[in-house]
C-alpha cells in the first residue's frame, strides 16, 4: 500500500500485516481485526476523533503523528533499530516497546506529546529533541538526552538522564514523582519545572519531586545559571493560588533525592524563576539549600513587627551586659 490515499479501517479484512503509509483514519473505533501495523516512513492521523488500536506494530522505519485528534497504540511495539518519531498531536504506546536484533531506541521529535505507559524493555537511546515525552511507565533500560526545546516529564522511571542548554525535565502530571535510574548531568541553561498544588500535602502528591538513583552532577555556572520554575497551581490544577500557603509562615520542600550524591551545585548557579507563582509572598523570599545529597526549595517569610522587635530587645539587651562587663573590668 502507498500513495497519498485515505484508508477506513472498518473495511479491512481481517489477517495479515497492515502497511501505513499517508493514511487517516476514519472512525473513532478504529482497532484493526487482528494483524500487525507496520511503521516505515509513514505520517499518520486520526481524521474525525481519538482514536485506538490494539494491533501489534512494527517499527521498521521512522513515523510521524499529526492531526489535532490523539492517536493511542494499545499492543506492543518491536523495534528492529532507532526510530524517529515526529509527534504533532498527542500519541500514547501503551504497548510495551521492545528490541529485537541489538540496541534500539527512539527519537522523539515534533512539538505535541509522545506518552509511554508500558513498560519498556529497549536499551537504545532515548532522545528528546522537540515537545514533550511523558514516561508513566518505565524505560529504565535506556539513557535518556533531552535537547533544547524538549521535556520529559511523567511519573514513571527512566534511565539516566542528560539535560542539555534548553531542555527541561517536569515530573507527574501536574504534582508527582519521576524516578531516575542511574546518574544525571544537568547543564547551564536546563531548567527544571516544579509544581506545587498544596505547601504541606507531600512530595509527589502536593508538590513535584525527582528521585535520582545516581549522582547528580550541575554543570550550571553564575554566567550560564540553571532555572528551576516555581509552577503554583489550584487543587484542581489549574494554574493558580497553592492551597495551605501561608505567606508568614516558613516552609522547606524536597525537590529532588540522590543516592550517588551531588556535585557542582552553587546557589550563585542556579536561578528561581517566580513568574508562574501566583500566591502573593509580602515580603519572603525563596532559596535553595544543598540538603545532603539532594536539594531543597526554602521559603523564609518576612518576621513579624513584634519579632522585629523582640530582637531589637535582645541587642539592646546584650549591648548592656557587654557595656555592664566592660566597666566592671575598667573598676
Amino acid at each position: 500500500m502507498s500513495g497519498d490515499w485515505r484508508l477506513v479501517v472498518a473495511d479491512l479484512s481481517s489477517g495479515g500485516t497492515h502497511r501505513l503509509n499517508r493514511w487517516g483514519l476514519e472512525t473513532t473505533t478504529a482497532a484493526l481485526p487482528t494483524g500487525t501495523l507496520t511503521f516505515n516512513g509513514e505520517a499518520v492521523q486520526a481524521v474525525s476523533g481519538p482514536v485506538q488500536l490494539d494491533n501489534a506494530v512494527n517499527a521498521a522505519g521512522d513515523a510521524s503523528f499529526t492531526g489535532s485528534h490523539p492517536l493511542e497504540f494499545r499492543g506492543p511495539v518491536t523495534l528492529t533499530g532507532t526510530r524517529t518519531l515526529s509527534v504533532e498531536n498527542t500519541t500514547v504506546f501503551s504497548g510495551a516497546i521492545a528490541e529485537v536484533g541489538g540496541s534500539a531506541g527512539l527519537v522523539k521529535e515534533g512539538a505535541g506529546m509522545l506518552i509511554l505507559t508500558g513498560n519498556n524493555t529497549y536499551t537504545g537511546t532515548t532522545r528528546v529533541r522537540g515537545g514533550v515525552l511523558t514516561v508513566n511507565g518505565s524505560i529504565g533500560s535506556s539513557p535518556v538526552i533531552v535537547s533544547a526545546g524538549g521535556i520529559v516529564a511523567g511519573v514513571g522511571t527512566i534511565g539516566p538522564l542528560t539535560l542539555e542548554s534548553g531542555a527541561g525535565v517536569s515530573p507527574g502530571a501536574s504534582p508527582g514523582m519521576l524516578a531516575v535510574g542511574g546518574d544525571a548531568l544537568w547543564e547551564g541553561g536546563g531548567r527544571y519545572l516544579w509544581e506545587i498544588n498544596d505547601a504541606l500535602a507531600g512530595a509527589g502528591t502536593g508538590w513535584d519531586g525527582i528521585q535520582i538513583a545516581g549522582k547528580l552532577t550541575l554543570s550550571a555556572t553564575a554566567g550560564q545559571p540553571f532555572q528551576i520554575s516555581l509552577i503554583s497551581l489550584m487543587l484542581a490544577q489549574a494554574p493558580g493560588p497553592v492551597h495551605n500557603f501561608d505567606p508568614a509562615q516558613p516552609y522547606h520542600w524536597p525537590l529532588l533525592t540522590t543516592l550517588g550524591g551531588l556535585s557542582g551545585f552553587s546557589a550563585e548557579a542556579i536561578y528561581l524563576d517566580l513568574a508562574n507563582f501566583a500566591n502573593v509572598l509580602e515580603g519572603g523570599t525563596f532559596s535553595i539549600r544543598q540538603n545532603g545529597d539532594g536539594l531543597d526549595l526554602i521559603y523564609t517569610p518576612v518576621p513579624e513587627p513584634r519579632q522585629w522587635a523582640l530582637w531589637a530587645g535582645m541587642g539592646l539587651l546584650t549591648f548592656a551586659v557587654c557595656r555592664r562587663t566592660h566597666l566592671i573590668q575598667e573598676v
